[in-house]
């Protein structure tokens, strides 16, 4: 089983007239990525690695996260990086690794969190394979629309390998936005 956790950056501060690569947080964003922080570390699988767009929004959203001891490699395709790279960036993995995290930003991580996750399907305790039941994503139009910054979805998916990682074999554990958490 691979466990992906997909977020996106937190509030940026756009009043310093920064290029868009070198926007800090904001302190609304410094605030909410703590509080995604303590909700990651109780609800989501500690990453082996984790995948973090070289920006300053995000490597300082990671920053915050806090999450210690995760090996993390802050890469330049992810800045802005389209659905398709995402996705081929989290297939291109290596196995050993069983769970992932990327941050990233919009269009492309909610984008990516949508195709993961539309419709999600619910499997048999024992046997994943022959028992499948496709039921409706609740949070299909959450993710959609708009995929608020801070935003983070826990993806399971029954794929041996991260290049077979695909919606078909992927279910939401969970989603959350941070006007949800204390």
């Amino acid at each position: 089983m691979k466990r992906l956790i997909l977020l996106r950056h937190t509030k940026s501060d756009w009043k310093r007239g920064a290029p868009d690569h070198e926007r800090p947080l904001n302190h609304r964003g410094r605030k909410a990525a703590a509080a995604v922080g303590h909700y990651l570390a109780a609800e989501a699988p500690k990453p082996d690695l984790a995948l973090v767009s070289d920006a300053a929004r995000t490597r300082e959203t990671w920053e915050k996260v806090n999450w210690q001891g995760v090996e993390t490699s802050f890469r330049s395709e992810l800045y802005l990086a389209t659905e398709r790279s995402i996705l081929a960036l989290i297939q291109a993995q290596d196995d050993a690794l069983g769970s992932l995290l990327v941050l990233g930003h919009n269009p492309g991580i909610g984008n990516t969190a949508a195709r993961l996750t539309n419709g999600f399907s619910r499997w048999s305790e024992n046997d994943a394979d022959s028992h499948t039941e496709t039921i409706p994503n609740p949070y299909q139009t959450h993710i959609l629309k708009p995929f608020p910054t801070g935003a983070c979805v826990i993806i399971e998916s029954f794929a041996d390998t991260w290049a077979l990682l695909e919606p078909e074999n992927c279910r939401l554990v969970a989603y959350q936005v941070p006007r949800n958490l204390p």
